[in-house]
């Protein structure tokens, strides 16, 4: 499912001004908000993971067609993948992937990295923000900070 324009701009509302990565979106799916990520960013490095053939396949023609120096596009699981050097992590993935994800950010993102949630909440983690989208559903993205007191290490 594509991230709509009013969840992208709430996305890029919680990324602190000045960052400059790198940034994890797991479940890219087409590309899309890896491709506004890779220009709203240009100094940082942006990797987009899908698992999904298809999906990865457009997002990899977008990102040669686009000739963006600062983003990858890599096909596979990203739950073997290490995250450790991430200082930004977006994510619009359902339930069990959520709830496998969040002992891995626990596990792997060091103190102060973000995580930027669209529409699904982190099971067991305390959001530091939450912005609700003027949408027929009132989504919501949250932003949650590794490490930051109680903020990700509750359940």
């Amino acid at each position: 499912m594509p991230t709509t324009a009013k969840a992208r701009d709430a996305i890029f509302d919680l990324i602190p001004v000045g960052f400059d990565g790198p940034v994890f979106e797991l479940g890219a799916g087409w590309g899309s908000l890896a491709i506004a990520l890779a220009r709203r960013l240009p100094g940082a490095d942006i990797v987009a993971v899908e698992r999904s053939p298809v999906p990865w396949l457009v997002a990899r023609m977008a990102q040669a067609v686009l000739r963006l120096p600062n983003l990858t596009v890599r096909r596979g699981n990203f739950f073997p993948m290490p995250l450790d050097d991430a200082g930004l992590v977006v994510c619009y993935l359902m339930g069990d992937a959520m709830r496998r994800l969040g002992p891995k950010l626990r596990a792997e993102l060091k103190p102060g990295a973000l995580i930027i949630s669209n529409t699904f909440a982190l099971p067991g983690w305390e959001p530091e923000r939450v912005i609700e989208i003027a949408d027929m559903y009132h989504s919501r993205v949250y932003l949650y900070r590794a490490g930051s007191g109680e903020a990700g290490r509750l359940g």
